[in-house]
């Protein structure tokens, strides 16, 4: 069966909602010479013929489905080892665990959800090399070349509460933010973060962003959010109510015309915050995020210091501060270190309008 027969295939049946990827265990069995996997525009249907694996609701436990995509420079395997449990492995990022979400839809299918943020797919073109069912790996004879892409946030929506300082119901799940960008070492830290394959949330400043708009762009092409931090990195406290609203509404304009993307969130310079300044905000569509792990990054200390302090103090629903101008640089080398070691203890990496429920709406 050709790719072009399998994207047929795949039309008969509803896809996943934008974000998620679906592993399906369909009715339809597949020709064994079919690579089972497809992915256009940010989302995969996974195929798996009921005859591998009998009655999905009774055997799809005791089968351990994997696929291997070969990158240029790494491989990914997932595998379904559990009833709703995948692990997924990066050559060169370690192995990590998803929860898939079951659902069964009309005429006895079985799909598995997994979010596009969780799974952390490189984007580029990969090349299906191998497919495996326990307890063997067949030899690899698929060679088809598979282009990932990564959905775009387009929007979130601002929503109550107004100020937060941590995410909650998301489980295991964090948020990496940077602040005062972009300077020169924004393009070290989103190097890290494309290689890591880790969503992250930058607060821009302005001016600054006006005199690096390829950043921008580049920030919402790799598929992180961008906040608002003033025009001026400015104490707003001492501001007047329309000065609050030019530091506010120019760099909202700068982000929404430079990247398309719409912003909800806002952190005030120096954690400089009023009720004032709050209500403001919200009156911009925006809510105020702090944070509740702040490893100083910004002090001349080392990149082993920074991971320490911000794995001391991670825990469920974190919101960490991070900066990517200034000791940029150490912070780059820090994020291997810090992002490793979270996901080996089982966390995941969110934008904050995924982590906090601020609508999030993607593109491809």
């Amino acid at each position: 069966m050709s790719v072009a027969a399998l994207a047929a295939l795949a039309m008969l049946s509803p896809l996943p909602a934008p974000g998620e990827v679906a592993a399906a265990v369909s009715p339809v069995a597949v020709a064994d010479d079919a690579p089972p996997l497809l992915l256009r525009g940010g989302v995969a249907v996974w195929r798996l013929a009921p005859a591998d694996f009998g009655t999905p609701a009774a055997r799809l436990h005791l089968r351990t489905p994997c696929l291997r995509l070969r990158y240029p420079d790494q491989d990914v395997s997932l595998c379904l080892v559990k009833r709703r449990k995948v692990r997924v492995h990066h050559s060169n990022q370690g192995t990590y665990g998803l929860q898939a979400t079951r659902t069964r839809e009309p005429g006895g299918r079985l799909l598995l959800k997994l979010r596009t943020a969780d799974l952390m797919l490189p984007k580029g073109t990969a090349t299906l090399v191998q497919t495996c069912a326990a307890p063997r790996c067949d030899p690899p004879r698929y060679g088809e070349p598979i282009v990932v892409t990564r959905l775009r946030l387009s929007s979130c929506r601002a929503a109550a509460p107004w100020y937060v300082t941590a995410g909650t119901g998301k489980g295991r799940a964090v948020a990496l933010t940077f602040d005062d960008g972009p300077w020169s070492d924004t393009g070290m830290v989103l190097r890290t973060l494309h290689d890591l394959g880790v969503p992250a949330t930058f607060f821009i400043v302005g001016r600054n962003g006006d005199s690096r708009r390829a950043e921008l762009r580049r920030m919402a092409r790799e598929g992180h959010q961008l906040a608002n931090h003033t025009w001026n990195h400015a104490d707003l406290t001492r501001r007047s109510d329309s000065a609050v609203h030019r530091e506010l509404g120019m760099t909202d304009r700068l982000i929404s015309e430079t990247t398309q993307q719409r912003t909800c969130a806002f952190r005030a310079p120096y954690a400089a915050e009023s009720s004032r300044v709050i209500g403001l905000a919200r009156g911009e569509g925006l809510v105020t995020v702090n944070w509740n792990v702040d490893p100083r990054d910004w002090t001349p200390q080392s990149s082993q210091t920074t991971a320490e302090r911000v794995l001391r103090a991670t825990q469920p629903g974190s919101i960490i501060i991070l900066h990517d101008g200034a000791y940029g640089a150490r912070t780059a080398a820090a994020l291997p270190s810090i992002v490793r070691a979270l996901r080996a203890r089982g966390y995941r990496f969110l934008t904050l309008a995924e982590l906090l429920d601020l609508t999030p709406r993607y593109e491809r």
